[in-house]
């Protein structure tokens, strides 16, 4: 199948595509229609950045050892603080909209279940685009933007 050269964003499969000047062909297909897909930048191709680079994106070897951290994501939450605003916590158990829950400074706190928020899994850490955060709550956008400036990731 090959598709007219065109100039403008196509929404495959909750993917955004810009299809530019270029014939379908060369292309992957998917289901019978072929497009190009926005991948990840590697160190290689990051490295046209030269020094800036680090500032953008965390090195690819940090990005996988995220992506193998042991991750539950049935019980890995943030819970309100009054010190921090937000703290990450293990949910120890749920009853009658209560959730009893561990916080990382290991204190056992009972929060609202509505006050419990998801936490997304350690390979969204530091990461640039924070739409593609699989729950995008408050604290989620917080302790990112936290986690970037202090690594020195500000844009």
């Amino acid at each position: 199948m090959t598709l007219p050269s065109l100039e403008r964003p196509v929404h495959f499969s909750s993917t955004f595509v810009l299809i530019k000047g270029a014939s379908a062909s060369c292309w992957s297909s998917f289901r019978g229609l072929t497009f190009t897909g926005i991948t990840m930048s590697t160190d290689a191709e990051m490295a046209q950045y030269g020094p800036a680079a680090i500032f953008l994106r965390k090195p690819e070897k940090e990005r996988v050892e995220a992506q193998n951290r042991p991750f539950d994501a049935r019980t890995a939450c943030f819970v309100p603080d009054a010190k921090e605003l937000y703290i990450k916590g293990v949910i120890q158990k749920k009853e009658g909209g209560q959730v009893i829950v561990k916080t990382e400074a290991d204190e056992t706190v009972t929060v609202k279940e509505d006050d419990c928020h998801p936490m997304n899994p350690p390979k969204y850490d530091k990461i640039e685009d924070m739409a593609m955060m699989t729950h995008l709550n408050e604290p989620s956008v917080l302790f990112n933007l936290k986690d970037r400036y202090a690594a020195w990731m500000i844009y």
